[in-house]
């Protein structure tokens, strides 16, 4: 993105894997919404590419994002080590038809819940949700969540209001 040439990067350690760098940002006293999440993700640099909310492609990617959040220092984590940390997923322009946000996957559909199963005609697609999940409880929930912590729901996604103030949040920098 233009503008972006900086070379330091502000706030959070740096991991890589895959070719692209994350950074987890947040802590147990930080609440932001999706919407701030994906703003904060965006004014992020590093080595002049612009940051945005992950992209998240294989079981193997989940699993870094996940051990990279339960590797935080314990006074960022909540008791009991269960927290959430926003993706960049979305099904805000078709209600059912989750897609990616940022970065070169923008626009990219991963999942229909008219279907039932991941959907994309170029690749196989993935996606890591919860039992039951999406269900848009109560209308109205139209991003993702990644839960993170030591019980079964740890790793899973779900779909959430984007306005619920989460503690995390996942930005990535792309190749």
């Amino acid at each position: 993105r233009e503008g972006h040439q900086g070379t330091q990067l502000f706030g959070e350690a740096l991991l890589a894997f895959g070719g692209h760098h994350y950074q987890v940002v947040g802590a147990s006293v930080a609440q932001l919404t999706w919407h701030q999440a994906r703003l904060d993700a965006g004014e992020r640099c590093y080595g002049g590419t612009a940051g945005h909310l992950v992209y998240i492609g294989s079981d193997e990617e989940n699993a870094f994002v996940v051990d990279a959040v339960k590797a935080l220092p314990a006074g960022r984590l909540p008791a009991g080590l269960a927290t959430h940390a926003w993706i960049g997923a979305t099904d805000m322009r078709a209600e059912g038809r989750f897609e990616w946000v940022g970065g070169r996957h923008t626009g990219e559909v991963f999942y229909d819940t008219t279907l039932g199963e991941t959907v994309d005609e170029r690749t196989v697609t993935y996606a890591h949700w919860s039992e039951g999940e999406p269900n848009d409880a109560s209308g109205g929930e139209d991003c993702v969540q990644l839960m993170v912590g030591t019980g079964t729901l740890s790793s899973f996604w779900s779909d959430e209001n984007c306005y619920k103030p989460n503690e995390f949040f996942i930005v990535e920098f792309d190749k």
